[in-house]
């Protein structure tokens, strides 16, 4: 499997289809001077790697495993479809998103892309099975993006059980459900500056 770093990435194994993409970005957001690391992008990559992150990471397939670096993953969140991590590339220069879903095929992807492109674009991901209704999109958007106005990961509950959160990663993480009012295109507030983060809802 081939990762890009700016366009969609789609591969088919058996009945499992995964597709990662780089989230649609304004331009006016490259004059926009912001943090380019990736422990203030994405915190909770600072957290100490539990049981539960290990075990999630000896799950990922071997395209998967072949470019996350296993001891970066730090689970954001479970639900009852998936467990969303972020982690990072075996360089350390990307930052990744990876989606592990609780279907029959388990099926598992990574969205990565390079530190100093993630600040402007974030990242999304979409894995299913062969059933439409394992679908599972999220999106992870940098530290400084303000996500109150949509429902993150916190406010999803009732879409199901949130089995594990940690909290340094919770507002950055946006699961995309087929009947949620989504917006096409949601223009959220940078804090600390004027400029507004673009998050495209990915295509269904």
């Amino acid at each position: 499997m081939k990762f890009s770093k700016t366009s969609s990435t789609l591969f088919v194994g058996g009945a499992v289809i995964v597709s990662a993409l780089a989230i649609g970005v304004s331009p006016a957001l490259a004059g926009e001077q912001r943090s380019v690391r990736g422990d203030d992008l994405v915190p909770v990559l600072t957290a100490s790697q539990e049981q539960t992150d290990s075990a999630s990471a000896d799950k990922m397939d071997k395209s998967t495993a072949g470019h996350v670096d296993r001891s970066s993953l730090r689970i954001i969140a479970i639900d009852e479809k998936a467990t969303y991590s972020a982690g990072r590339d075996h360089s350390g220069r990307e930052i990744c998103l990876i989606v592990q879903t609780t279907s029959k095929e388990q099926a598992s992807t990574a969205a990565c892309i390079a530190v100093e492109k993630f600040v402007h674009s974030g990242l999304s991901a979409m894995a299913s099975g062969s059933d439409p209704g394992t679908k599972v999109v999220a999106h992870l958007l940098p530290a400084d993006v303000d996500t109150s106005s949509l429902a993150s990961v916190a406010a999803r509950t009732k879409f199901g059980s949130l089995h594990q959160v940690r909290p340094e990663g919770m507002k950055q993480l946006v699961i995309q459900h087929q009947e949620d009012d989504l917006p096409d295109v949601s223009r959220l507030p940078i804090r600390g500056g004027s400029n507004t983060f673009h998050l495209v809802r990915f295509p269904e």
